[in-house]
């Protein structure tokens, strides 16, 4: 692109300060953007889903579960990353209708990093409702094949049954009642039933070493749907309780729907440790704004630039010293210093005192026309110095003269003076 010159010589302006400042506005909203997102991306939730997860709204969602711990004051994280390590020993760690295929040893393996394991077996699988985003329009069970294979990873010759009808429950270590009209059960040796019916077990506990896991074979106490049925809120919250150290946390994971997402430096920074360093860095950068903002431009011209040269330090320095005051005493080391300087100059005899000096240096002046006559000099500013005021324009002159009889009597007077 190419700029044409004006009469002037100058070249045209190729973009304008309008469309400068909306391409560094839109450019600083996609680094803000980019930046939020590197750091909140765990926590936003993925596309709209309506399948059994912890993102959806839909009928057989988890969501509803998890903003019922939220509400009850139960710290809840939903991740998408390491959540095994995440959970530790701070609290359990929760696989709700985790996909089989995603299951693979390597996952499996990990899981012994959580001290407490719940895992919901899968049953449903929603079908979409193109009118209404968020909602199915129906829902169907899995074969029975998907949840066996879920529970076999933990309990090898375990299998899993469905009824048709609603069942006594015959065990029942909690005392809350549970509302399941089709349940989904497991048929154990191994598993100690925590609720159960003469068909299988709905809640059952077994140990690996030092972890505690825990099996939920209908997932209908804690979805969408099943959670306001009768007292299957307040059993879903009560079994999570009773997993939950004292200033745990619920660990859902999400990585087996799908969802998994690895961290970032910057998410990193936002997390402990770290997040302690982090904060001092923005407060660091907050002070330092703070302290600038004044300054916000390019800095002002000073209001005094001194010319370079000698003559420029002599009139600095006697500014200053008019501004501080003390003009007398000033002068008065002004006499002194010029009568020193002269004797030394000059070679005047060593032997001379003030006096002799004074009447030796009135003779040199004489033979060099000087104007002044040094005694009466040296009288009139003494005389002057004693009686005058800092600010009185007497002590100026009397300084002038002082120079103006040093220069005469060290280079004589008139052309001569001139010249040197």
């Amino acid at each position: 692109m190419t700029a044409d010159r004006g009469e002037s010589g100058d070249r045209a302006e190729v973009i304008s300060g309008r469309t400068a400042r909306w391409l560094v506005a839109i450019g600083s909203c996609a680094f803000v953007a980019v930046l939020f997102l590197s750091v909140f991306g765990d926590a936003l939730p993925p596309a709209r889903s309506v399948q059994a997860n912890a993102y959806s709204q839909s009928a057989i969602g988890h969501h509803a579960f998890v903003e019922t711990l939220k509400r009850l004051g139960v710290p809840v994280t939903v991740s998408r990353y390491n959540s095994a390590e995440r959970a530790g020993a701070r609290g359990p760690l929760m696989l709700i209708e985790p996909q089989p295929a995603r299951l693979d040893p390597v996952f499996v393996d990990g899981l012994s990093a959580a001290d407490v394991l719940v895992v919901v077996l899968p049953k449903w699988i929603g079908e979409p409702d193109p009118v209404r985003p968020g909602w199915i329009s129906g829902a169907a069970t899995y074969a029975m094949a998907t949840p066996e294979r879920v529970l076999q990873e933990f309990d090898p010759d375990a299998t899993v049954t469905r009824l048709p009808l609603a069942v006594d429950w015959t065990r029942n270590e909690t005392g809350i009642e549970p509302t399941i009209d089709t349940p989904q059960l497991i048929r154990s040796t191994l598993l100690v039933p925590i609720i159960a019916a003469g068909a299988g077990i709905l809640v059952g506990e077994l140990w690996d070493g030092d972890r505690t896991i825990l099996l939920i074979s209908d997932p209908d106490i804690l979805n969408t749907h099943g959670l306001g049925r009768g007292r299957n809120a307040a059993l879903a919250v009560a079994l999570v309780d009773s997993l939950l150290p004292e200033e745990g946390t619920v660990v859902i994971d999400e990585t087996l729907h799908g969802y998994g997402r690895q961290p970032t430096l910057w998410s990193a920074l936002f997390e402990p440790p770290l997040v302690a360093a982090t904060v001092l860095a923005v407060v660091a950068i907050g002070v330092l704004l703070w302290a600038t903002v004044g300054r916000f431009g390019a800095p002002l011209p000073p209001s005094f630039q001194a010319p370079p040269g000698r003559q420029a330090l002599i009139d600095a320095t006697a500014a200053l010293l008019r501004d501080v005051g003390h003009q007398r005493e000033v002068l008065r080391g002004y006499l002194r210093a010029t009568l020193r300087d002269v004797r030394l100059r000059l070679k005047a005899p060593p032997h001379l005192d003030e006096d002799g000096f004074v009447g030796w240096a009135n003779r040199v002046g004489r033979s060099r026309n000087a104007t002044d006559d040094v005694g009466a000099l040296r009288h009139d500013v003494v005389a002057l110095i004693n009686q005058a005021a800092d600010e009185d324009p007497r002590l100026l002159k009397a300084a002038s003269r002082l120079h103006r009889w040093r220069q005469e009597v060290l280079y004589g007077r008139g052309e001569r003076q001139r010249t040197r």
